[in-house]
């Protein structure tokens, strides 16, 4: 099954706030009231983490009810009751930042646990991105995104373009139109003009090593 080129935790290091500012549009793959967060760890009882496929580069929002909360990346899934998790790190392969919660109660917990994605919304920009590289099988059957080296520079492109995707259609939702489209294009711009500095290398043949590049300004094959 295919996958998005990028990860939720991806959008949150570009974007802070979006999964508080547009967690309706978010969906929603956990949402208990029993976790308890003691320095990396974050354990609950009723949370089936192994069922509803919480891995790493997930994001989950932990708080008090009714209170703000904390952003985390999930790091790794210990087992189905427990994530590793961290704060927003500058790089994945970082340690792993224990984090706080305001207020939390002696022994980390009970606090309330949501994890969303916006994998739906980055999957239709990573669809996109195939298709603009020729890559989705309309030309080249045998040649699918697996060719595709530059995996950093098109999960990149398509973190701007999920942004642009949600910013703009959070803002046909709600109240705050003016602000969110004002995000909206802002991310659009930085989206298109990415897209036409980008060379992506590819390796066609299957040898492992890029033999190939196209740019999205002009889409077309040259040898390297």
């Amino acid at each position: 099954m295919p996958v998005p080129f990028s990860t939720d935790r991806d959008l949150l290091i570009a974007e802070p706030n979006v999964f508080t500012d547009l967690a309706f549009l978010g969906q929603e793959r956990i949402h208990v009231g029993d976790a308890v967060l003691q320095g990396t760890a974050l354990t609950s009882a009723l949370a089936d983490f192994d069922a509803a496929d919480i891995a790493c580069g997930a994001v989950a929002l932990v708080g008090l009810s009714g209170a703000p909360s904390v952003a985390f990346e999930v790091v790794a899934r210990p087992d189905g009751h427990t994530l590793t998790v961290s704060l927003p790190r500058t790089a994945v392969g970082e340690e792993p930042l224990p984090g706080a919660i305001p207020g939390a109660p002696a022994g980390g917990g009970p606090l309330d646990l949501i994890v969303r994605t916006f994998a739906p919304q980055a999957m239709l920009v990573h669809d996109r991105l195939l298709h603009l590289l020729d890559l989705d099988g309309r030309c080249a059957p045998c040649v699918g995104e697996e060719a595709i080296v530059s995996l950093s520079a098109v999960g990149h492109l398509e973190v701007l373009g999920t942004l642009a995707t949600l910013y703009g259609g959070a803002g046909a939702l709600t109240d705050r139109a003016a602000d969110l489209l004002a995000r909206a294009r802002d991310y659009q711009n930085r989206f298109q003009s990415a897209l036409r500095r980008a060379v992506i290398r590819l390796d066609l043949d299957g040898d492992g090593y890029p033999d190939a590049r196209r740019r999205f300004d002009t889409i077309q094959l040259t040898r390297t």
